[in-house]
């Protein structure tokens, strides 16, 4: 990334990502919105940003979803274009295999 030229800088990028997250994951009611990783693909000319959250932890009883205080930290890649600054695709984070 170092003489790559962006048209984002990277918090720009990571602000957008996190607002995306934030947005589109909205009705489950997600909470603390960290940035985990970041890098730039060259290939694909855009900012490929994991972003990290809790969940509720959802249970059932007599029919009836609760939410439980303690939820379950979700991960997702946030594909964010360096020409427009628009989420292109999120997916969900693998762990990487050694």
């Amino acid at each position: 990334m170092d003489d790559q030229v962006t048209n984002l800088t990277p918090k720009e990028a990571i602000r957008k990502a996190k607002a995306s997250v934030a947005q589109l994951f909205e009705e489950e009611n997600v909470d603390d919105i960290r940035l985990e990783e970041i890098r730039f693909d060259d290939r694909l000319d855009c900012w490929m940003i994991t972003i990290g959250f809790e969940r509720p932890r959802r249970v059932s009883v007599n029919g009836l979803a609760l939410d439980l205080e303690s939820g379950r930290r979700d991960y997702k890649v946030v594909s964010i274009s360096d020409a427009t600054g628009k989420t292109i695709a999120i997916s969900s984070w693998t762990e990487p295999r050694v």
